[in-house]
């Protein structure tokens, strides 16, 4: 009978240090996702302010950050919140002056603008607060500012790699307007889609005050910068003009910039352009590819996909080629082309038997988008046919 109680008492014993060990995990495990706040980075303001970052804490997935102002830092009681916003939401990228220091995650003042901000990651902007206005901007709405913000003086170095990060997202967010009208509205043509959107500005970018400023900037780079985006917004990606080309040439001569992250931009942005000038940049791609540079490789295969019909005779050479990991480069490319590919598609679907399985993977999904492409170029088409 000892016996027996004394495996009883062993087993409630162990029982309750189960019981209070998971109650403890459980405590812990709310601890560590209830929200509490911290104060983070903080700067001295020109009006006797001092201006602080407070940053979310736990395991939220969402996390916030705060800006606040107060005179006593220690006391939290005096704090004043001057907008809230999540960091990840950024905004077009803004070009940091050459000497600015790269930090990421921090906030800053612009003693010419009076303006306080918060950098999130690269050199994108997820908040301003104008002191002289007392406007705080969050996110997409500091669009009402300009990505030469931090631009102060005439003879300002600009910081290049971050040039292509702006430019980058202008022409993506533009594709992707007009993408949207047609598959929304298959029934209205290209030109009318670019003459609406002359007549407006997309939530992402720079707004046409923001780049008329950039126009008469004291700093020649900034205009020029300027005029390229402009002809961007008011003329689309296809139409010729004296700006495109100076921006293509721009870009051509920058290919092998050393930033990883600007380089893919840069990349990026060729292949949404579908001028008479883009023929300019596949010299300097093919030379890419055929060197199988593996970081940047597949983002030009992507990009001259995208180019479309001057870009697909290098391609479909690239299908040809005995080398297997230029065979898949070529069909990389293909996955993003247009309907003008389907005069390849015979030379597509012999790869479908290639002795390589990435290959034959790569070439069922260009038919599959080729196919896809041509069924939207159709449904266009029987849209548009009444009203013509």
């Amino acid at each position: 009978m000892k016996t027996i109680n004394v495996v009883l008492l062993s087993i409630i014993i162990s029982i309750g240090i189960l019981l209070a060990g998971y109650a403890g995990l459980m405590y812990l495990g709310a601890k560590m996702w209830e929200s509490g706040w911290v104060r983070g980075d903080s700067i001295e303001g020109p009006d006797g302010y001092t201006y602080c970052l407070m940053l979310e804490t736990g395991l939220m997935q969402d996390p916030h950050t705060k800006l606040i102002r107060t005179k006593d830092i220690k006391n939290e009681d005096t704090y004043e919140v001057l907008g809230s916003t999540n960091d990840e939401s950024s905004w077009l990228p803004v070009i940091r002056p050459l000497n600015s220091p790269k930090v990421e995650g921090d906030m800053r003042y612009l003693p010419t603008n009076n303006v306080v901000y918060g950098v999130s990651h690269y050199n994108k902007v997820y908040f301003i607060y104008d002191i002289d206005n007392d406007q705080y901007y969050e996110g997409y709405e500091s669009g009402e500012m300009s990505p030469f913000i931090l631009i102060e003086h005439e003879d300002t170095k600009l910081y290049k790699p971050d040039i292509f990060p702006v430019l980058m997202r202008v022409v993506k967010e533009y594709d992707f307007y007009i993408d949207t009208k047609k598959y929304l509205e298959p029934d209205i043509k290209d030109s009318e889609i670019e003459e609406q959107l002359g007549k407006q500005y997309l939530a992402d970018w720079p707004s046409p005050e923001a780049l008329k400023g950039g126009m008469s900037h004291p700093n020649e780079e900034v205009r020029k910068l300027s005029k390229w985006i402009m002809a961007i917004q008011e003329n689309g990606l296809s139409h010729d003009s004296e700006a495109i080309d100076e921006l293509i040439t721009f870009l051509i001569e920058n290919i092998n910039i050393k930033d990883d992250y600007a380089q893919d931009c840069l990349i990026s942005t060729l292949g949404y352009f579908r001028n008479s000038y883009i023929t300019k940049a596949i010299p300097c791609m093919e030379e890419i590819i055929l060197r199988k540079d593996e970081k940047i490789a597949s983002d030009v295969a992507e990009s001259l996909g995208r180019m479309g019909s001057p870009a697909y005779p290098f391609l479909v050479e690239c299908l040809k080629s005995e080398d297997e990991s230029i065979r898949h480069l070529g069909l990389v490319g293909f996955s993003n082309a247009d309907a003008d590919a389907r005069i390849y598609v015979e030379e597509i679907k012999l790869l479908l038997n290639d002795s390589s399985i990435n290959v034959r993977q790569q070439a069922s999904e260009a038919l599959d988008r080729i196919k896809w492409s041509c069924e939207m170029v159709q449904l266009i088409q029987l849209h548009r046919q009444p009203n013509e």
